[in-house]
């Protein structure tokens, strides 16, 4: 049975193409689609896909993405497809992790090794997940500690935690359990906001700003001439 899933393998790796679905993902989460940012919201990845959209360098991993679809049953086709275009763009990845699959892939495929790495097993510790702070995004062990309200987001500081917490706050009430008030969720939607309007405007200086340095560059070299 590895035979076949090798070849499926090898075609959809053919077909993919990350690039556009890096660009369909971060478009969708500009233009404030309302399905693609609630399903963001479900697996936990609004801030990352964030950052991702005011810095394209700073796009997270794949599979922290495909990931936590694959473990809340949510990597349907369709969502596939809000998320980042085709099917196709990401099948390989899909196969790797071992998502919806109808015929799963065998325990001796590379598919299904990933797999078993996610499969839940009562007799084995899963290793859990480098912490980085939700603020400043630095991954520590040592330093970041869990927040202790929802137990989700990780902050290398109270500092850190501090300034992310009118962001974070809907999130870790409704970990909780507890009730979101329209002024919490409008307060921490207008925080994003302005964070991303100040990271795009910080980006845009930089970009003017390597722009001049090469202009200075190319001129003093045609002085030199």
């Amino acid at each position: 049975r590895s035979l076949p899933f090798t070849f499926q393998h090898q075609v959809a790796k053919q077909q993919s193409d990350l690039s556009s679905a890096k660009t369909h993902l971060i478009e969708a989460y500009k233009r404030k689609d309302s399905d693609v940012r609630g399903i963001l919201e479900e697996i936990n990845c609004m801030h990352c896909v964030y950052k991702g959209s005011c810095d394209e360098s700073r796009f997270p991993d794949f599979q922290a993405i495909l990931v936590p679809l694959f473990q809340k049953n949510l990597a349907s086709d369709e969502n596939i497809e809000l998320l980042f275009g085709k099917v196709s763009f990401v099948r390989h990845l899909l196969l790797d992790v071992g998502s919806q699959l109808a015929d799963p892939p065998p325990p001796n495929s590379p598919a299904g090794a990933v797999l078993s790495q996610y499969l839940y097993n009562p007799e084995m510790d899963a290793a859990p997940a480098p912490k980085s702070c939700a603020e400043c995004g630095l991954v520590s062990e040592d330093s970041c500690s869990k927040c202790a309200g929802c137990k989700s987001v990780s902050y290398c500081s109270q500092d850190c935690q501090r300034k992310h917490w009118s962001i974070h706050k809907p999130d870790c009430l409704r970990a909780q359990g507890k009730k979101v008030s329209e002024k919490v969720a409008a307060k921490a939607q207008k925080e994003m906001e302005e964070r991303e309007e100040l990271e795009r405007k910080r980006n845009d200086q930089k970009r003017e700003q390597e722009t001049k340095e090469v202009m200075e560059i190319f001129t003093s070299y045609e002085e030199e001439q």
